[in-house]
């Protein structure tokens, strides 16, 4: 919180306000570099997506593991690929290969009534 007043505070447009929180500890601030403004909002929205996508193979709990996660994401790391592309295209071992073959199912199932509802 105290970085973000601190951005805010230097903001010349800035609306008067100080931010707060209950909360004593939070994530640390990583600083990224970027040649582009585009590269920039696409490092932002992978971070989002990585974070939702975590968040996601969690809850509810679906017999998919921590030390899995960490695996999957790792691997997308590695690869410069999505944690959904890993989740799609990498084989895993027997004990998770159920539980992310249901994981996926279900995301296609969920955006196959999105697009006959013309959600999407």
């Amino acid at each position: 919180m105290e970085a973000a007043n601190e951005v805010i505070n230097h903001n010349a447009r800035q609306i008067q306000k100080k931010i707060w929180t209950d909360k004593t500890e939070g994530n640390k601030i990583k600083v990224i570099k970027t040649m582009t403004e585009t590269e920039e909002g696409k490092r932002v929205a992978d971070t989002i997506i990585e974070q939702k996508s975590r968040h996601n193979l969690h809850n509810p709990r679906r017999g998919i593991g921590e030390s899995t996660i960490e695996q999957i994401s790792k691997l997308a790391d590695d690869n410069d690929m999505s944690m959904w592309e890993v989740l799609t295209k990498i084989e895993f071992n027997n004990r998770s290969r159920k539980s992310i073959g249901d994981f996926v199912q279900l995301i296609h199932a969920f955006k196959a009534k999105a697009v006959k509802s013309q959600c999407i």
